[in-house]
Protein backbone atom coordinates (compact mmCIF):
# COMPACT_ATOMS: atom_id res chain seq x y z
CA UNK A 1 0.00 0.00 0.00
CA UNK A 2 1.30 3.35 -0.60
CA UNK A 3 0.11 6.84 1.15
CA UNK A 4 0.99 9.88 1.52
CA UNK A 5 1.78 11.92 4.75
CA UNK A 6 2.04 15.96 6.08
CA UNK A 7 2.63 16.75 9.40
CA UNK A 8 -0.14 19.78 9.87
CA UNK A 9 0.89 20.76 13.17
CA UNK A 10 2.54 19.80 16.33
CA UNK A 11 2.53 15.99 16.20
CA UNK A 12 -0.30 16.00 13.98
CA UNK A 13 0.00 13.89 11.41
CA UNK A 14 -2.25 12.61 8.29
CA UNK A 15 -1.75 9.72 6.03
CA UNK A 16 -3.67 9.24 2.89
CA UNK A 17 -3.52 6.06 1.27
CA UNK A 18 -3.26 5.63 -2.43
CA UNK A 19 -5.33 3.59 -4.89
CA UNK A 20 -5.27 3.23 -8.58
CA UNK A 21 -8.08 5.65 -9.34
CA UNK A 22 -7.52 8.02 -7.06
CA UNK A 23 -4.30 10.12 -8.62
CA UNK A 24 -4.77 13.16 -9.80
CA UNK A 25 -2.16 16.24 -11.27
CA UNK A 26 -2.81 19.35 -12.70
CA UNK A 27 -2.05 20.25 -15.91
CA UNK A 28 1.37 22.71 -15.89
CA UNK A 29 -0.61 25.06 -18.50
CA UNK A 30 -4.00 25.43 -18.24
CA UNK A 31 -4.28 23.95 -14.66
CA UNK A 32 -7.21 21.37 -15.70
CA UNK A 33 -7.35 18.37 -13.28
CA UNK A 34 -5.89 15.12 -14.61
CA UNK A 35 -7.04 11.64 -13.39
CA UNK A 36 -3.38 9.34 -14.07
CA UNK A 37 -4.18 5.37 -13.20
CA UNK A 38 -0.74 4.02 -11.74
CA UNK A 39 0.57 2.09 -14.66
CA UNK A 40 0.28 5.49 -17.04
CA UNK A 41 2.28 7.23 -13.66
CA UNK A 42 4.95 4.53 -13.97
CA UNK A 43 5.20 4.66 -17.75
CA UNK A 44 5.63 8.49 -17.75
CA UNK A 45 8.20 8.56 -15.22
CA UNK A 46 10.23 5.97 -15.83
CA UNK A 47 13.56 7.06 -14.76
CA UNK A 48 12.74 10.56 -14.00
CA UNK A 49 11.91 12.50 -10.88
CA UNK A 50 8.04 11.84 -9.85
CA UNK A 51 8.12 15.66 -8.17
CA UNK A 52 9.47 17.16 -11.56
CA UNK A 53 7.08 15.63 -13.98
CA UNK A 54 4.46 17.33 -15.64
CA UNK A 55 1.94 15.58 -17.22
CA UNK A 56 -0.20 17.87 -20.03
CA UNK A 57 -3.84 17.39 -20.64
CA UNK A 58 -5.31 16.42 -23.97
CA UNK A 59 -5.75 20.09 -25.43
CA UNK A 60 -2.37 21.31 -24.36
CA UNK A 61 -0.54 18.43 -25.43
CA UNK A 62 -1.57 19.04 -28.70
CA UNK A 63 -0.17 22.73 -28.64
CA UNK A 64 3.37 21.34 -26.50
CA UNK A 65 3.97 18.86 -29.45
Amino acid sequence: MFYIKTNISNGVEIKIDLFEDEIYTQCPKCGKEIQINSEELADIIKDQCLASTNVYCKDCAKEVI
